[in-house]
């Protein structure tokens, strides 16, 4: 039985608590803008957000859940005993005290204790009534909002998704959060926003528009094909950054760079796959095979073998076919994409 306080977020969160929640997010939003070239895509940035928020609504929020779901009520002398007094705070690699003379009182009263369980439960569930009302004003123009912790998107016509979000921020203040608006980023396939009033006296900045137009979505570049082409290289770059490193720490002892390449960095890239058109990650996945092979032949101590096409193709088979285990990102790229749309098509509705 599912005994998360998180329950019932599913209409606008697409982590907490939602099995595939950010394909869900990814794949919806991209979708919503292909259909909808007209409308305005706003991501938020919250300044400092899971220190700021009032633990006053935190413990609310949770408590408004227990109301709901009367078997959660053993969450709340945890949030009572965690939550209500003051709590210390470590900084650093030596883990100091944030303010090292209080030695009688807390350090922080305000936002999660730090390592706190609930946190990104309690988090969500205070800031959802607010979330809620953004996303009921949207749908009304073909809209939506939703969110993957504290990052935010309002999605709606030009004009309204600025008024909408500018309610939405208000709400916020009420519990302590603050927006970083000069971290906003706003896309739309189509709309030309540089004259538009709400976003002018929000603050809220435009990229240049020379350069390739998108917002970053959970992670994944979403916008035109230039942004996201260029997005996914930058990641294949980053990724076999990981693995060259790798090689040139572990290159001396082979067996242990083999196993820690195919089990950990080689993985690095998949989530990308899953989530930007195969078109677009062409070169980025080139790039991590590249080092993949690097790392190969650290492994096999420059064997010329690996030029051989089907020693190649052996050495990217999965270890059940007897192969390396080294799998190639880019024969892997459509299949990943497609298995992660089809999975969150099927939830789009949720």
């Amino acid at each position: 039985r599912d005994r998360s306080p998180s329950r019932g977020l599913g209409d606008v969160y697409k982590r907490q608590g939602v099995n595939g929640g950010l394909s869900i997010l990814v794949h919806g939003i991209r979708a919503l803008m292909q259909q909808s070239p007209g409308l305005v895509c706003v991501k938020m940035d919250l300044s400092n957000a899971f220190n700021e928020v009032e633990r006053a609504a935190l413990v609310e929020a949770v408590m408004e859940a227990v109301r709901s779901h009367p078997e959660l009520h053993d969450l709340l002398p945890f949030m009572t005993h965690t939550y209500t007094p003051e709590t210390m705070a470590v900084v650093g690699a030596t883990k100091d005290r944030l303010f090292q003379h209080n030695v009688h009182a807390g350090d922080v009263s305000q936002g999660g204790p730090q390592g706190n369980p609930l946190m990104g439960a309690a988090f969500c569930l205070a800031i959802h009534p607010f979330l809620k009302r953004l996303n009921e004003r949207l749908q009304a123009g073909g809209g939506t909002a939703k969110a993957d912790m504290d990052d935010a998107y309002a999605i709606g016509t030009p004009g309204e998704v600025f008024g909408a979000t500018e309610e939405f921020l208000q709400g916020l203040r009420s519990i302590g959060l603050m927006a970083n608006v000069a971290k906003f980023e706003v896309w739309s396939p189509v709309a030309d926003l540089t004259d538009n009033q709400a976003r002018l006296r929000l603050g809220i900045p435009l990229k240049d528009p020379g350069l390739p137009q998108g917002i970053a979505v959970a992670g994944a570049p979403v916008g035109d094909a230039a942004y996201q082409a260029e997005g996914a290289t930058k990641l294949g770059d980053k990724v076999a950054g990981v693995i060259d490193k790798l090689t040139d720490t572990l290159g001396g002892s082979p067996h242990h760079l083999w196993v820690a390449a195919r089990l950990s960095a080689q993985s690095k890239f998949d989530y990308y796959l899953q989530h930007i058109p195969p078109e677009h990650t062409a070169e980025g996945a080139r790039r991590v095979d590249d080092a993949l092979k690097r790392a190969m032949s650290a492994c096999l101590k420059g064997c010329r073998h690996l030029d051989d096409a089907l020693v190649m193709r052996r050495m990217r088979l999965p270890i059940r076919h007897a192969g390396g285990g080294m799998r190639s990102k880019a024969d892997m790229r459509y299949a990943a994409y497609a298995g992660s749309l089809i999975t969150a098509v099927a939830q789009f509705t949720t």
